[in-house]
C-alpha cells in the first residue's frame, strides 16, 4: 500500500496493476521483463522503484537506454520532476544533448548507442580518455532497455542481451520493456537472466481495459495495399475528415520530401510540416515543438504532418487519422500508437511500396498478407491490444527465434571487446546498428575555415547514402580529417577532396559544395537542389578545457594521497556500498577485504611520483616529494604505468583476473588503454611517505626499480571476464572521480559542473 501511496504521490495517478506488479518486484531487487501497450506508462515502473530504493534494494545509479533522442527528449521533463522527489541529479544524454560529462548523475536517460559505447570504454560523446569512468557506471549500474523491439536483432539486441547477462551475472537488476516483442522472445529474455542466477519476473498486460487511454479507445486500421501513398490520397482522406488533421508517415526520407513538395505545389488547404532524421538539431527541435503543439492534447485542426520512423515511438501526440505506408508489424502497430492516443475513435490507412527499404522484404510482405487476410470480410481489422499481441506473435515469433542462438551474442560481443581494446568509436557503432552514419555540412571552401571547419553545423546522413548520391550525382564533398598533435585536445583539422565512393565511411565528417545540395529549416538537408554555405557556430568550452582550468598549487605528495583518500572513503565508499557487496560476493571475498585493497588503490595510485626522475623534473627541492606543482611543469614523466609496476605484486594473491582489475585501474588513472612505462627508481627513504597509512604492507613487495618496458596487458577481456572488467570499471571510476576532487579542491558537486 505504501508503494502505491507514494507513486500517486510522485507522478499524480493511481498505479494499474502491471504497474504495481513489475514496481513490486523491482523493489525487491528482482529483474522484470515488461509486455504493455504503447502509452500505458511502461516508464514509470522502472524510475519510480529506483527513486524510492536507490542504494537498498537497487542500485546507485540507473542507466536507462532508448533507441532514439526523440524518445529521450519527451521522456526528460517526466525523469527530472519524478526524480526532484528525492532530489535526484539527472542527466539528458545524446548526441546532440550531451549532459552527461562523468556518467555521474543518479539517472542518465540515453541512446541505446551511448550506453554500449560507454560500457565499452569508448564514450561516443567526449574524449576517449574518460572512457573506464563511463564503463564504471554502465557497469556498476541498474539498467533499463526500453523499446528493445526498435534494436538491430543482429546488433543492438544481440549487444543489450549480453549488457543483461553480464549485470545478472553480478546480481544486479535490469528492466527490460516493450509493446511489441514476441511473448517467446521475452521468454527468452527470462531464461537467460534466470541462466545467470538472478530472479527475474516477467509481466504481461493481459486485459488493455485497465488503461484509462485504451480503454476509452477504438481505432480501425484500413488496408489501401493496392494503393501507393501520394499527395491526391493525401488530399481525399484530409477532405473527408472531420478535423483536418493528418498524421502522414513515409518509410523514406526522400519519400517523405517529394510528398510534401507536391502537396505544396497543390496549395492544399492546411498547414504543412515535414519532419525527419535530416535536420540541424536546433530546426528539429522546432519542429517538435510545432508537432506537439498541433498534435497534442489541445491541437488544432486543418494540419497535415509528414515524417518517417522517427515518429514511431516516445512522442506524445496523437490524430484521429493516420496514413502510412506498410512497415514491419511492430513499426507498424508502434505508428498506430499516435493514433486516438487518448481515447476516442481513429483510422490507420495503410498503403502499398514499391520497395520495402529500409525494411526486411520478408518482414514487410509478412505484414501484408496478414493484414490482407484479416481484412477478407470488412475491408478494415479492429485494432486493439488483442489483436496487436496476435499479429506480433504470429508474424515475428519465427523471425526472432533464429536470434535466441547464443552464438550471435558471443560474435558481437568478440567485435565490443575488440572496440574496447581499440577505442574506436565506428567499432562500438557497429555492435549496435548497421545503418552507420556520418555527418555532412555544407560549405563551399572549407579550406578557408581552417581549423573552424570542425565547428560547421552538421546533419546525420546514412554513409552509405552519401556515397550513392556523390556516385550518381558527381557531387563535390570533402572529408575533414583530425590530425592529433601533442595531446588529444588538441588538433588541426584539413579538407581532403573525397575521390571515391569507398572513402565515404561512417563516423566521418564530410562537407558537400552547395551547387547540389540544399538546406533549410522546413525541408532539412535536401540534393539536386543548389543552396548556400552554412555557418560556422560557436562551441562551447569541452570538458577537457574545463579540467586544465582546475585550480593547481604546489602540493605534498602525502598531503594528495591522503586528500584523496579521504573523498574515497567519505563519499564514494558510501554512495556506491550497493555495487561493493555485489562484486564482493561474486568473488568470493569478503567485503571488508575487497574494500581494504580498493583503499590502498585509491591512496596508493600516485606512486609512481615518486620516482626520482619524475620528482626532479617537477622541480622538487629535495625535501618533501611533490604532487602537484604551482608552476607549469611541462613535459612530466609518465607515472601511471609506472605505479602499477610499483604495487602489481599487492595484488598478486587475489587471482590473475582480479590481479589485472586492479592493476589496470592504476595504470589507467589518467585514461584507458595505458600500457607502457618508463625507467624508474623510487626516491631514497620514501617507505616514511607511506606509513601514516594504515595499510598492512610488506614493502618488501613493492618494486623499486625497473628498467622501461610493458606492463603486459591493455584491457580485460568484457566478452570472456566481464565481472572483473566490470570491476576494473567501476574502481576506475571511482579512483579518477577521488583524484580529481582532491585535486581540484572541490566538492563532489563539483564534477557535476566541469
Amino acid at each position: 500500500m505504501e508503494l502505491k501511496n507514494l507513486f500517486k504521490e510522485i507522478t499524480d495517478f493511481e498505479p494499474y496493476d502491471f504497474q504495481m506488479e513489475t514496481m513490486e518486484a523491482l523493489s525487491e531487487g528482482i529483474s522484470t521483463v515488461l509486455i504493455a501497450p504503447t502509452g500505458s506508462g511502461k516508464s514509470e515502473v522502472a524510475i519510480i522503484p529506483f527513486v524510492l530504493f536507490k542504494n537498498e534494494t537497487l542500485p546507485a545509479q540507473m542507466v536507462y537506454s532508448l533507441p532514439t533522442r526523440t524518445l529521450i527528449e519527451n521522456l526528460a521533463n517526466r525523469v527530472q520532476r519524478y526524480s526532484s522527489f528525492k532530489g535526484l541529479k539527472t542527466a539528458i544524454h545524446h548526441g546532440k544533448r550531451v549532459e552527461s560529462s562523468l556518467f555521474e548523475e543518479s539517472i542518465i536517460v540515453t541512446t541505446i548507442d551511448q550506453t554500449v559505447g560507454a560500457y565499452a570504454s569508448t564514450p561516443l560523446s567526449m574524449p576517449l580518455k574518460f572512457g573506464n569512468i563511463h564503463a564504471g557506471a554502465v557497469s556498476s549500474a541498474f539498467l533499463v532497455f526500453d523499446e528493445i523491439h526498435t534494436f538491430h536483432p543482429e546488433r543492438g539486441l544481440q549487444t543489450t542481451l549480453a549488457l543483461i547477462e553480464h549485470s545478472s551475472k553480478l546480481k544486479l537488476p535490469v528492466a527490460v520493456m516493450s509493446a511489441t516483442i514476441p511473448e517467446k522472445f521475452a521468454d527468452e529474455i527470462t531464461k537467460r537472466i534466470k541462466g545467470n542466477g538472478m530472479s527475474v519476473r516477467k509481466v504481461v498486460v493481459e486485459d488493455e481495459s485497465e488503461i484509462r487511454c485504451r480503454k476509452e479507445r477504438e481505432v480501425t486500421l484500413i488496408p489501401r495495399l493496392r494503393k501507393c501513398l501520394n499527395a491526391e490520397e493525401v488530399v481525399a482522406v484530409l477532405n473527408s475528415s472531420s478535423d483536418r488533421r493528418l498524421l502522414v508517415i513515409c518509410n523514406t526520407v526522400e519519400g517523405a520530401q517529394n510528398l510534401y513538395r507536391n502537396l505544396k505545389e497543390k496549395e492544399v488547404d492546411a498547414t504543412l510540416f515535414l519532419l525527419h532524421s535530416r535536420f540541424l538539431e536546433e530546426d528539429r527541435k522546432n519542429i517538435e515543438v510545432k508537432l506537439s503543439e498541433f498534435f497534442g492534447r489541445k491541437g488544432r485542426n486543418s494540419t497535415i504532418f509528414i515524417s518517417t520512423q522517427v515518429i514511431e515511438v516516445g512522442m506524445d501526440i496523437s490524430a484521429n487519422t493516420i496514413l502510412t505506408e506498410i512497415s514491419p508489424i511492430d513499426s507498424l502497430i508502434q505508428r498506430a500508437g499516435r493514433c486516438a492516443r487518448w481515447g476516442g475513435k481513429g483510422e490507420i490507412y495503410v498503403y502499398g511500396v514499391d520497395s520495402s527499404q529500409p525494411y526486411s522484404s520478408e518482414l514487410v510482405e509478412k505484414t501484408e498478407k496478414k493484414l490482407e487476410k484479416l481484412a477478407e470480410r470488412k475491408n478494415s481489422i479492429p485494432l486493439n491490444w488483442e489483436t496487436e499481441r496476435k499479429l506480433v506473435d504470429h508474424i515475428l515469433s519465427a523471425h526472432y527465434k533464429q536470434f535466441f542462438d547464443p552464438n550471435l551474442m558471443y560474435e558481437i560481443l568478440g567485435k565490443l571487446a575488440r572496440a574496447t581494446y581499440e577505442g574506436k568509436k565506428a567499432q562500438v557503432e557497429n555492435t549496435v546498428r548497421e545503418l552507420l552514419t556520418c555527418d555532412v555540412s555544407i560549405h563551399d571552401d572549407p579550406k578557408s575555415l581552417g581549423d573552424e571547419a570542425w565547428k560547421l553545423p552538421k546533419i546525420k546522413v546514412n554513409a552509405w547514402v552519401l556515397a550513392h548520391k556523390f556516385e550518381k550525382l558527381g557531387l563535390t564533398i570533402w572529408k575533414i580529417e583530425e590530425n592529433p598533435i601533442i595531446g588529444e585536445d588538441e588538433s588541426k583539422f584539413s579538407p581532403v577532396p573525397v575521390r571515391a565512393k569507398e572513402e565515404i565511411v561512417p563516423f566521418g565528417f564530410y562537407i558537400i559544395h552547395p551547387n547540389l545540395a540544399y538546406y533549410d529549416g522546413s525541408e532539412g538537408l535536401v540534393f539536386e537542389r543548389k543552396g548556400v554555405s552554412l555557418e560556422v557556430i560557436k562551441k562551447e568550452e569541452t570538458l577537457s578545457e574545463k579540467l586544465k582550468k582546475l585550480k593547481r598549487c604546489r602540493e605534498p605528495w602525502i598531503k594528495h594521497a591522503q586528500n584523496t583518500l579521504n573523498v574515497f572513503d567519505n563519499i564514494f565508499a558510501v554512495q556506491y556500498d550497493y555495487p561493493v557487496t555485489k562484486f564482493s560476493k561474486c568473488f568470493g571475498i569478503k567485503k571488508r577485504e575487497l574494500l581494504e585493497m580498493m583503499r590502498v588503490t585509491v591512496a596508493l595510485h600516485d606512486i609512481g611520483k615518486l620516482n626520482i626522475y619524475w620528482q626532479e623534473r617537477i622541480g622538487w627541492d629535495g625535501m618533501e616529494p611533490l604532487a602537484h606543482s604551482d608552476t607549469d611543469a611541462k613535459w612530466l614523466p609518465s607515472h601511471a604505468p609506472e605505479s602499477a609496476v610499483v604495487l602489481n605484486k599487492l595484488f598478486g594473491d587475489y587471482g590473475e583476473e582480479l590481479y589485472w582489475s586492479f592493476v589496470l585501474t592504476i595504470a589507467h588513472h589518467h585514461g584507458p588503454r595505458s600500457k607502457k612505462y618508463k625507467k624508474f627508481e623510487l626516491i631514497r627513504g620514501f617507505e616514511k611517505y607511506l606509513a601514516p597509512f594504515d595499510f598492512d604492507l610488506s614493502f618488501n613487495k613493492l618494486i623499486k626499480r625497473e628498467e622501461a618496458g610493458d606492463i603486459g596487458k591493455t584491457y580485460i577481456d568484457l566478452s570472456m571476464k566481464n565481472e572483473y572488467y566490470r570491476f576494473y570499471s567501476f574502481l576506475s571510476k571511482l579512483l579518477r572521480l577521488s583524484d580529481w576532487i582532491a585535486t581540484g579542491g572541490g566538492s563532489y558537486e563539483s564534477i557535476f559542473y566541469c
